[in-house]
C-alpha cells in the first residue's frame, strides 16, 4: 500500500495523481535482481508548502482550544474550596477586612468590611487566629477528598466559627461553597430610662430603654465589634460606642461621653432625718432611685456640688465642691464627698432645744387654766379680755395662735370646725382662720352645776338659750365695769365654755 508524499491520501495501483492533492505518483521500482548491488533510493519530491489561510486557521483553533483550557481552569479554581480556604487563610493572617469580605457570608448575606474587621479582631483577641488557619485549610482539603458536602471550623470550645457547606453550580458545572459566619443575637441591659440610637448591618435603629430591663438590638456575625452610637438621657444627648465582645457574652457594653455624680455627705447626723438635697450649680438637682445619684454630666464638664439640709427648721449647708467630669471604669458614677459643719449644727440644736422646751412651758402655761383659782378670778372675771388674754389677741392667723399655744389641739363641739381647744383655752376662728373669739373651756372632769356657777361668778343675771339649744347664763362678776362673763353649758353640770361679752344698751337685763 502506498501514500501521498504530500497529503498522505492513500493511493491505489496504478494511480499517476493523488486524488485528494493532484501530487504526482512516483512510478513503482522493480525490486527483483540477481546479484545486482541496490541503487540509491530516489530523494523524496518537494512538500507544495501549507497556504497562509489555513495555517491561520489552525493556529486559531490552537489558541482558541487553549484559551477556553485556561478559562476553565481559572474559573473552577474560584471555586475550589480548597482555594477559597486559603485565601480566608491570608486574609485572616494579612487581617485584610475587605479581603476577608469578598470570600464570606453570614446567613445569606454578604457581610461588610465592618464585619469582617469584627471577625478578624475576634480571632486574635481571644488567640483562635492561628489554629482557626490551620484548620480552615486542613478541614476543607479533607471535604474535597472525602466528598462530603460540608465542614466547620470550631474554636477551641468546639463553638462553631465558620462553616463550609456547598452552596450550588456556577454554570451548571462548577461545585460552589459557601464560606459562613454563624451571627448570633446581641442585646443591652438598660441601667436608666434613654433613647439608643445606632447602626447595625448598614441600617440605623433605634431602641427605647427602661432602667433594668435587657433590650434586644440585632444579630451579629461572630466578632468583636465597637458600634457608633448616640444616647438620650433626660433629655441630654451623648455620643459613644456599644462594645460587643462575643468572647465574653453577648451584651453589650455601654461606653458613652457621660457619667453619674455619687453624692457622700457627711456631718449629716444632726440633720432632720439625716436627710438633705443635692444642689449643682447653685440648682436643686433630681436625684435617682437611692437619693445620692445625679446627673448625667458630659465628660469634661466643671460643675459645682452643695449639699443642704434642715435642723429643727434651720436650713444648713454643706462645703461647695467644684468637680470636673471624669471618665469612670464601666461607667460607674463618679464619688464626691461634700461636708457638713456638724459641731455648727449640734450647738444650734442644743440652743433650739432649750429655747423650745422654754417655749412648750409658756405654751402650757397659757393652755393651764383653773377656774377655781384667785389667778383667774382676779385676773380674767374682774378685767375686760374680750379681744386679748393670755398673749392670745383677735384677729391673730391660726398659725400665731399655734405657736402660742402649741398645735395640739381637739374640737370644743364636734358640729363646728371652727371651735378648738388649745388645752383650757379655746379659739373661734373665722371663714379666714383667724381668731374671732377667745374663749376658756374648763376640764372635762369638772363638775360645774349652777350652784358652783354662783358660788365663784355669781348669780346670773339673766338665762337664755342660743342657737345649738344650750342654756346660756350672764354673769356681772364686777359691777359696772361694762362686760359680761357669758357661760355657755353643756349640760346642768358641765360648762362647754365661758367668754366674756360687752354689755350694750340692747341687753335684755339692761334698764
Amino acid at each position: 500500500m502506498k501514500y501521498c508524499s504530500k497529503c498522505g491520501n492513500e493511493i491505489k495501483p496504478g494511480q499517476k495523481v493523488c486524488t485528494n492533492c493532484g501530487t504526482p505518483v512516483a512510478p513503482i521500482q522493480n525490486t527483483q535482481h540477481v546479484n545486482h548491488t541496490a541503487a540509491p533510493a530516489p530523494a523524496p519530491a518537494p512538500r507544495k508548502p501549507m497556504d497562509k489561510k489555513t495555517k491561520a486557521i489552525i493556529i486559531g483553533a490552537l489558541a482558541a482550544l487553549a484559551l477556553l483550557f485556561g478559562i476553565y481552569k481559572l474559573i473552577q479554581g474560584q471555586y475550589d474550596p480548597t482555594s477559597v480556604a486559603n485565601k480566608v487563610a491570608d486574609a485572616v493572617k494579612n487581617k485584610d477586612a475587605e479581603k476577608l469580605s469578598s470570600l464570606v457570608t453570614s446567613g445569606d448575606e454578604a457581610i461588610g468590611k465592618t464585619e469582617a474587621k469584627a471577625f478578624i479582631n475576634y480571632l486574635y483577641t481571644n488567640d483562635e487566629a492561628r489554629t482557626f488557619m490551620e484548620n480552615i485549610k486542613t478541614n476543607t482539603a479533607s471535604m474535597k477528598q472525602t466528598d462530603y458536602p460540608m465542614t466547620s471550623v470550631t474554636d477551641e470550645d468546639g463553638d462553631e466559627l465558620m462553616k463550609i457547606a456547598q452552596d450550588g453550580k456556577a454554570f451548571g458545572l462548577f461545585q460552589k461553597y459557601a464560606f459562613n459566619i454563624p451571627s448570633h443575637e446581641v442585646s443591652v441591659y438598660a441601667k436608666e430610662i434613654s433613647k439608643l440610637t445606632y447602626k447595625l448591618n448598614g441600617k440605623e435603629k433605634t431602641a427605647n430603654l427602661e432602667s433594668g430591663e435587657t433590650v434586644k438590638l440585632g444579630n451579629l456575625p461572630i466578632g468583636n465589634y465597637t458600634i457608633p452610637a448616640t444616647k438620650e438621657v433626660e433629655g441630654k444627648k451623648f455620643k459613644g460606642n456599644l462594645i460587643v465582645d462575643m468572647g465574653t457574652g453577648m451584651t453589650a457594653k455601654e461606653d458613652f461621653e457621660y457619667t453619674y455624680l455619687h453624692i457622700s455627705p457627711e456631718g449629716t447626723y444632726y440633720l432632720d432625718d439625716g436627710e438633705y438635697k443635692i444642689f449643682i450649680n447653685g440648682k436643686e438637682a433630681k436625684t435617682g432611685e437611692d437619693s445620692y445619684t445625679v446627673g448625667p454630666f458630659e465628660i469634661g464638664e466643671e460643675v459645682e456640688v452643695q449639699a443642704k439640709g434642715t435642723a429643727d427648721d434651720k436650713e444648713f449647708e454643706s462645703t461647695t465642691e467644684k468637680v470636673t467630669i471624669e471618665k469612670t471604669e464601666d461607667n460607674m458614677p463618679q464619688e464626691v464627698t461634700v461636708t457638713f459643719d456638724e459641731a455648727l449644727i449640734s450647738k444650734y440644736k442644743e440652743e433650739n432645744y432649750e429655747k423650745q422646751a422654754k417655749k412648750e412651758e409658756e405654751q402650757s402655761e397659757r393652755r393651764s387654766i383653773s377656774l377655781t383659782s384667785d389667778e383667774f378670778i382676779d385676773g380674767y372675771t374682774r378685767a375686760i379680755h374680750i379681744d386679748e388674754f393670755q398673749d392670745v389677741k383677735v384677729g391673730m392667723t391660726k398659725d400665731e395662735v399655734e405657736d402660742l399655744l402649741g398645735d395640739d389641739s381637739e374640737y370644743i363641739d364636734s358640729s363646728k370646725e371652727n371651735f378648738k381647744a388649745y388645752g383650757n383655752m379655746g379659739i373661734e376662728y373665722d371663714d379666714e382662720d383667724k381668731v374671732k373669739r377667745i374663749l376658756i373651756v374648763p376640764d372635762s372632769y369638772e363638775t360645774w352645776d349652777l350652784e358652783n356657777i354662783e358660788e365663784f361668778f355669781g348669780p346670773p343675771k339673766h338665762t337664755a338659750k342660743n342657737e345649738d339649744g344650750d342654756t346660756v347664763y350672764y354673769i356681772d362678776g364686777t359691777r359696772g365695769n361694762k362686760f359680761v362673763l357669758v357661760i355657755v353649758m353643756e349640760n346642768s353640770d358641765t360648762i362647754k365654755y365661758l367668754t366674756q361679752k360687752a354689755e350694750e344698751d340692747s341687753d335684755p337685763w339692761i334698764k
